[in-house]
């Protein structure tokens, strides 16, 4: 289990697609949904632990300062990340917004619910494997 640093808080973050369109069903633009995330995260100085990317939503844990507020650490990194997959082409630019609104965001009470959190992504994670289709 990862120690958390001071001064850092544990967010647990879900995106749901707009109208819950499957922008995330092929396994490549999956990958590169995840690695966009990473990136993000690595900008804002961020650690993620884990980022499970669904055809309909996106589901993240990880650690940002405690001053960051939390109502903003899904809008400032939806934003990162959005503007990636845009400018990569993964998701068109303007045709309809990809992000039903913000996002969701719990902000983790202790290390019992961080960890409980971490054993669910990577069982979902595991369960969806590489090509985003659940595994037989």
């Amino acid at each position: 289990m990862h120690a958390r640093a001071e001064g850092a808080k544990c967010c647990h973050l879900i995106w749901m697609t707009h109208r819950g369109r499957s922008w995330f069903k092929i396994a490549a633009t999956a990958r590169f949904c995840e690695q966009a995330v990473r990136h993000a995260c690595n900008a804002l100085g961020w650690m993620l632990e884990v980022v499970v990317v669904l055809p309909d939503r996106v589901q993240i844990l990880l650690v940002a300062p405690a001053r960051e507020d939390r109502r903003t650490v899904s809008h400032r990194l939806r934003e990162v990340t959005t503007q990636l997959l845009m400018d990569a082409n993964v998701v068109p630019k303007g045709v309809e917004p990809v992000w039903d609104d913000d996002g969701w965001c719990a902000v983790l009470p202790n290390a019992v619910a961080h960890a409980a959190v971490r054993r669910v992504l990577r069982e979902r994670k595991a369960q969806y494997g590489a090509g985003n289709e659940p595994l037989s």
